[in-house]
């Protein structure tokens, strides 16, 4: 299989994906090292819009009946309601990537969207601990197209 890579990662693949926050294909290199697509694991993780919003109203629904017994833990266990919403979303996982994938190549912490799902998951993912990381980056395509470009040095 000739060629010069020493890697034994595939390279980027030429194929089509879902692009889930437009709705529409994404085609060419999918993988770039730079802006985070996410992979079919990714996909898995989260809830299309309209379930996610139909099991937050039940779970609401189903908390709000128990208010009475809950007393003082009601804040608390809807506010875990809450995150539990945002973290099934695909922003939240988009926001995820994105993250760790700044973290990785050196970029400085910034939120860039307006939706909480995505900014929540940007801040974790950015200040997770980049050492538990290492399944992921064998196994994440995103990662992949980073470890493989060359670091620019500067001159001093």
């Amino acid at each position: 299989m000739g060629g010069s890579g020493a890697s034994s990662r595939p390279a980027p693949n030429r194929t089509t994906y879902p692009d889930p926050v437009a709705g529409q294909a994404i085609v060419g290199e999918t993988y770039d090292g730079v802006t985070y697509r996410m992979t079919r694991n990714d996909l898995k993780k989260s809830v299309p819009e309209d379930e996610r919003l139909k099991a937050a109203a039940e779970a609401l629904a189903a908390l709000d009946a128990e208010k009475a017994r809950l007393g003082r833990k009601y804040p608390l266990r809807k506010r875990e309601l809450a995150r539990q919403q945002l973290m099934s979303s695909v922003d939240y996982r988009l926001g995820l990537g994105q993250g760790k994938l700044d973290r990785i190549r050196g970029v400085s912490y910034t939120e860039a969207r307006t939706t909480s799902a995505y900014n929540m998951g940007y801040h974790e993912g950015w200040n997770d601990n980049p050492s538990h990381w290492k399944q992921q980056r064998a196994t994440n395509p995103n990662f992949w197209a980073h470890d493989n470009k060359k670091p620019v040095r500067k001159r001093r």
